[in-house]
């Protein structure tokens, strides 16, 4: 039937017609692929964002741990340092002790050398003569007459003060 038609229409119809369809066809088949260009260079452009996104995400994570660590090291360093702090005061207030003492037992030889030594002298003036005020004669005589060593405070040891070794632990 449809070939009936074909001969009932006149040619140059039948020309347009065909014209027609292959130039629809033509359009269809341009469109078609404009729409297919598209749909890759997105599909492209998506796969791209989604790459610069997870590169992003994982700087960002790298990053965020970067800065805790730092923050335990920092949180570790703070922690020795109040801890060598506490040690230094603890040295500071135990060398005031120190130097009291220290001035007390001073003081006390002081004294005790003051009240004996004016007698001692005239003793070992009598003992030895009045040479013995000019010369070193009398040196050992003296020493046995000089303070006890327990009137003397004891030096302090600082190793204690100044250990580094110590582990601080802040996790």
């Amino acid at each position: 039937m449809a070939s009936e038609e074909n001969k009932i229409l006149p040619e140059h119809i039948r020309l347009a017609g065909h014209w027609v369809d292959s130039t629809l066809t033509h359009a269809q088949s341009e469109q078609f692929s404009k729409i297919q260009e598209q749909i890759t260079t997105a599909t492209t452009h998506s796969t791209q964002t989604q790459t610069s996104i997870s590169t992003i995400e994982s700087q960002y994570n790298i990053a965020s741990d970067i800065i805790q660590d730092e923050r335990k090291v920092i949180n570790r360093q703070l922690t020795g340092a109040a801890i060598q702090l506490d040690k230094l005061s603890q040295l500071v207030d135990a060398l005031d002790k120190n130097v009291i003492e220290m001035e007390e037992a001073m003081s006390k030889a002081e004294d005790a050398v003051g009240m004996s030594l004016g007698g001692r002298l005239e003793q070992l003036a009598r003992f030895f003569g009045s040479s013995a005020l000019s010369n070193t004669s009398g040196v050992p005589y003296l020493r046995q007459w000089a303070p006890r060593d327990s009137a003397i405070p004891k030096p302090i040891n600082t190793s204690h003060y100044f250990n580094t070794t110590d582990k601080v632990d802040t996790e």
